[in-house]
C-alpha cells in the first residue's frame, strides 16, 4: 500500500502476462477490496481472433473491480508494438462489449476508453491531432454500426492515458 493511494491497477491477462481470471481474480479483488484498496482493472484488446469473444469481458466484468479500463494503446501506430493497433470500427466494437459486460454486473463501474499516449505539446500536436480523429472515427462506427442512429460521443467517455512514454502501459 501507498499512503494516501487508495488504488491498484491489475491487468488481465489479455494484457500479456498473468493469470488473473475466473475465480482467481474474483478472489483477488476480493482479498484487495477487504484492505480498502480500490481496483482498477485493465483488459487490453486481444489479438483480432479474439477480439470480440465476450467471455473474456464477461470474465473480467465478474471479477467486479472498481473500474475497468477496455483497452491499452488501441490507437498505437509504432512499428514495434504493432500488435495493439486496432482500426477505430473494430475497436468500438470491443469497447461496446466490453462496457456493456462490466455495466451488466454492476451499472455504475467506470468503463475507461482504452488509452492515449501521453502527447502534450509542440512536436506532439500531429499526434494529439492524429487521436482525436481516431476518437472521431471511432464515435462514427459507434453510432453508424455498433448502434445505428446512436449518439454515443468520445468526448462524453473517460479516457485513459499511459502513465509513461517507457512502460507503455497505464
Amino acid at each position: 500500500q501507498y499512503k494516501d493511494i487508495p488504488w491498484l491497477r491489475l491487468g488481465y491477462p489479455t494484457c500479456g502476462w498473468g493469470d488473473l481470471r475466473g475465480d482467481k481474480l474474483k478472489k483477488t479483488i476480493q482479498s484487495y477490496h477487504s484492505k480498502g484498496i480500490r481496483i482498477l482493472l485493465t483488459v487490453c484488446q486481444p489479438d483480432s481472433s479474439k477480439l470480440l469473444d465476450t467471455g473474456l469481458v464477461n470474465d473480467a466484468a465478474q471479477g467486479n473491480p472498481d473500474a475497468v479500463q477496455c483497452g491499452n494503446e488501441q490507437m498505437k501506430q509504432d512499428a514495434a508494438v504493432s500488435f495493439l493497433y486496432v482500426a477505430p470500427d473494430k475497436f468500438a466494437k470491443f469497447y461496446d462489449l466490453c462496457e456493456r459486460a462490466v455495466h451488466s454486473v454492476r451499472s455504475d463501474t467506470p468503463v475507461l476508453l482504452g488509452s492515449l499516449d501521453p502527447h502534450v505539446a509542440g512536436p506532439d500536436y500531429q499526434l494529439m491531432v492524429n487521436q482525436a480523429n481516431y476518437l472521431d472515427q471511432m464515435q462514427n462506427a459507434m453510432n453508424t454500426s455498433v448502434h445505428p442512429g446512436g449518439n454515443w460521443d468520445w468526448h462524453n467517455q473517460t479516457l485513459g492515458v499511459i502513465d509513461s512514454w517507457h512502460n507503455g502501459y497505464l
